[in-house]
């Protein structure tokens, strides 16, 4: 568009929205599963790298929840940006009837 418009394809935005947010899912299942695999080898964890278990346990734990509160932050985002050109095209053919 040379003419400095530019156009939305909504239809895509909400089908990235649905894909990023099953993928969100999707890795929060797993993260779920490593979490109580931990809770059930922590007892057993019986080794020379057994003291370096509760490290490791925190660790995954931080940076698992910081990756859940960016996905959760970005769908928050694009949800926005497509209620705000939802709104924006209804208000915009309101003015034309």
């Amino acid at each position: 568009m040379a003419d400095g418009s530019f156009m939305v394809d909504l239809a895509a935005l909400r089908s990235a929205i649905d894909q990023v947010s099953g993928e969100r899912d999707a890795i929060h299942g797993g993260i779920m599963r490593v979490r109580s695999t931990f809770s059930n080898v922590e007892d057993h964890w019986k080794s020379p790298s057994g003291t370096s278990f509760i490290t490791l346990a925190t660790n995954f734990n931080g940076v698992s929840a910081d990756l859940m509160s960016l996905l959760d932050e970005a769908i928050r985002r694009m949800w926005t940006a497509y209620d705000n050109y939802v709104n924006t095209e209804a208000t915009n053919t309101g003015n034309y009837s």
